[in-house]
């Protein structure tokens, strides 16, 4: 039979606590999109993607995909630090094996400032454009394919999505915010209204009620804890 312990104190309250600073929504940490240009403060890159292409970030991949899904253009950091023609030969190697495809094209080219290099693929219907950047201790993998019939269509706007990465500027990591979970103490009477001007809360009056378990029209007592959320310049983490 469950029994409080009072050496816990108000469990509640350290709950609430305990949460307190939670990022809420997207996690600058991951990198995010503004429309279809994808900034990454901690490991400062941006790579813009094809507009009108829907785009997508996992743990994996940032990247993007045509509206007819007949090609992709994805960034990874999957290859190993070297220089980038013998990188890029290594993993022809491996994908040629696996997918059996011929290099129809190999050279170096100039990605900014960056010493890059690029290979052009074929093999059955696809074709791929693979870009390799060496930055900040990795390497960097920039693929567009597409079918074959298709790829004088695509294959240039996956090739200025290779051209656009580079460092992030000072504006666009200042342009950076991340949404946190914050706790603010309520005046007596006051609404969900009120207390949202009040606080600089990010929530409307709707969403505030309902992640704090009251209804619309809740009036609140002096000292009432309530959840909000703020929204706040993010600060990039040190690279290691």
């Amino acid at each position: 039979r469950w029994k409080r312990d009072p050496a816990l104190g108000e469990t509640h309250l350290s709950y609430l606590h305990r949460i307190e600073g939670l990022p809420l929504g997207e996690r600058p940490e991951a990198g995010i999109f503004q429309e279809n240009l994808f900034l990454h403060p901690d490991l400062d890159f941006q790579i813009s993607f094809p507009p009108g292409w829907q785009t997508s970030n996992s743990n994996r991949a940032v990247g993007a995909v045509s509206p007819r899904g007949d090609a992709v253009v994805f960034l990874m950091a999957d290859q190993p630090a070297g220089e980038p023609r013998k990188v890029a030969e290594a993993f022809v190697e491996k994908t040629k094996r696996e997918f059996h495809v011929e290099v129809k094209q190999s050279k170096p080219i100039k990605i900014g400032e960056l010493d890059a290099w690029r290979m052009r693929l074929e093999g059955g219907r696809m074709v791929a454009i693979v870009t390799f950047v060496p930055y900040r201790g990795m390497t960097w993998r920039i693929t567009g394919f597409s079918r074959s019939d298709v790829a004088k269509r695509y294959l240039p706007n996956t090739l200025n999505t290779a051209r656009s990465f580079r460092p992030l500027t000072e504006e666009q990591r200042n342009s950076i915010e991340v949404t946190r979970l914050a706790l603010v103490e309520a005046r007596a009477g006051e609404d969900l209204v009120a207390l949202g001007n009040r606080t600089d809360n990010a929530w409307d009056p709707s969403r505030t009620a309902v992640l704090n378990g009251i209804f619309a029209n809740h009036r609140f007592e002096a000292g009432d804890l309530v959840k909000i959320a703020r929204v706040e310049p993010y600060s990039a983490k040190p690279p290691k």
